[in-house]
């Protein structure tokens, strides 16, 4: 391919199609087709991707998780703090003293752990992830409260039929309390969405569906085989060969669909649970951190207009083999990066970090390159201070001081007096005792110095000989970089990680 060869990344080239393609859409296909078609297609391709110490560790937390839940619904017990549940269940008697009590319970969770995780040999975690996982099973015990009469259930299987498909997905647990129901997902990872995120996210919509309008699934032994895997079959002269089941496909089981049981559901709750963090709410009890959203049944029905508008668009990439390619945050849970047509460069470089290694020498650099940044704006803003209070660049910026009103709590100390500000209000409400606003609030000025982007009417006013030479001067440090890649091509070398990334201030 030449170098001037155009590359067109809207109209990519058709994709080998994929044999033995299930028309079942899971909900981590359907998610990775909301945001990436591409995506979704080298999921099914890699049948979701390298398996990794993560997935692992993820998958053996939830069967902790599970077993745990299971031991509070048979106890008929809330939390794993009841002193009654652990002495019946587990012959451990809760001591008063937090800090032995606090040592008895991690003692019985890295205890369960370490059954689950022998009953699993399948799942690969080293050391480092299982002390992980240890310390959430110990997070989960004494940050987790459930209602065992509301338990819907437990890493359970939801069936819903969508614009010819079935649909499906395990929400790791859900309740149904009269007209209210929950689906929470537990989350190992030590990334925590900001709140507006978790709500648009597309993951909580589809377990709420699924419970609203789904069927519960359960696996029974197969007819067929009586759930040896294999039956027997007969030839010419009465020789017998076992052969494998087709009914249940080796599995010894088939799923058989429940009556649906959200029938009466008006508003759900969805929550995502992050084992790694505790917070201390009000009444000073400890709970995992949290995300959550509430859904009305009309949210979920327009919701699932949205999934039928997804499935006809996935089931005209698999008959035209197009799946575009989008640049976004999702590229970090790519199946195959290395396999993404949009170049690194062109995404932004997202999903570019895939190892501690890289990680880590991003992270020096950044941090080099952040301690640069910083010195050559505040010289950029001293010589502003110092020259009219503005400085103009590139084709349509400025860099200029702007005034603003602000306000702060007093303080003592040194720091924000928040305790006192929040005894004088409450003195105040209970004694009638006078507040002072402004002794407590202050108010003041600050002077900032912010980039913006120019204004048509100022370009206009502006367009004279003077801002000609400051295009031509933007321009030139644009190309800058270029020049240098040119350059160290022509002598047959490799950038220096200062020339590659630009790290030498244009002075």
């Amino acid at each position: 391919m030449s170098d001037l060869e155009r590359l067109n990344l809207k109209t990519l080239p058709p994709v080998p199609a994929i044999v033995g393609w299930s028309d079942r859409y899971s909900q981590t296909l359907l998610k990775k087709a909301d945001t990436c078609l591409r995506s979704a297609y080298l999921y099914v391709k890699y049948s979701g991707g390298t398996p990794g110490h993560q997935l692992d560790r993820g998958s053996l937390a939830h069967l902790v998780y599970k077993r745990m839940t299971e031991d509070l619904i048979v106890a008929d017990a809330e939390s794993y703090l009841e002193p009654e549940f652990t002495q019946d269940q587990h012959g451990l008697l809760i001591e008063e003293d937090p800090e032995t009590a606090a040592r008895q319970i991690a003692s019985m969770t890295a205890t369960i752990v370490d059954e689950v995780a022998r009953e699993h040999p399948e799942l690969v975690v080293p050391h480092a992830e299982m002390e992980a996982v240890r310390i959430m099973a110990y997070h989960w015990a004494i940050g987790v409260k459930v209602d065992p009469v509301t338990i819907a259930g437990v890493e359970r299987k939801f069936i819903l039929d969508v614009a010819g498909h079935e649909i499906s997905g395990i929400v790791d647990l859900c309740t149904i309390d009269g007209i209210t129901g929950g689906v929470d997902d537990y989350k190992t990872s030590w990334n925590r969405p900001e709140q507006d995120d978790y709500e648009k996210g597309f993951q909580g919509w589809l377990y709420a569906l699924l419970l609203a309008f789904g069927q519960p699934v359960e696996r029974v032994a197969c007819d067929a085989c009586s759930g040896k895997r294999h039956v027997v079959q007969v030839g010419p002269e009465n020789q017998s060969a076992e052969v494998p089941c087709s009914t249940c496909g080796e599995r010894g089981s088939v799923e058989v669909r429940l009556p649906a049981i959200g029938g009466g559901l008006q508003r759900i709750r969805t929550r995502e649970l992050y084992p790694r963090f505790l917070e201390t709410q009000a009444d000073g009890t400890l709970r995992l951190q949290q995300r959550e959203n509430w859904l009305t049944r009309t949210q979920l029905q327009d919701f699932r207009r949205d999934l039928e508008r997804l499935i006809a668009q996935l089931d005209g990439a698999r008959e035209t083999g197009l799946f575009p390619a989008v640049d976004g945050g999702h590229c970090n849970e790519c199946p195959a990066r290395s396999e993404c047509p949009l170049p690194a460069h062109l995404r932004s470089w997202h999903g570019a970090i895939d190892s501690e290694e890289k990680a880590s020498e991003a992270a020096s650099w950044a941090d080099v390159m952040g301690d640069r940044v910083a010195k050559v704006n505040d010289e950029v803003k001293r010589w502003a201070g110092e020259h009219g209070g503005r400085v103009r660049y590139g084709a349509d910026k400025v860099k200029e001081f702007k005034s603003s009103q602000s306000r702060s709590v007093r303080k003592s100390q040194g720091k924000a007096d928040w305790e006192g500000l929040k005894t004088a209000v409450a003195r105040a409400a209970e004694l009638g005792e006078e507040f002072d606003f402004d002794y407590w609030v202050k108010t003041g000025s600050t002077n900032s110095f912010r980039k913006r982007v120019l204004s048509a009417e100022e370009l206009a006013a502006e367009m004279d000989g003077d801002a000609d030479e400051r295009m031509s001067r933007a321009y030139a440090v644009k190309w800058g970089d270029q020049i240098r890649k040119d350059q160290a091509k022509e002598d047959g070398r490799d950038l220096s990680l200062d020339e590659r990334f630009g790290a030498l201030p244009p002075f």
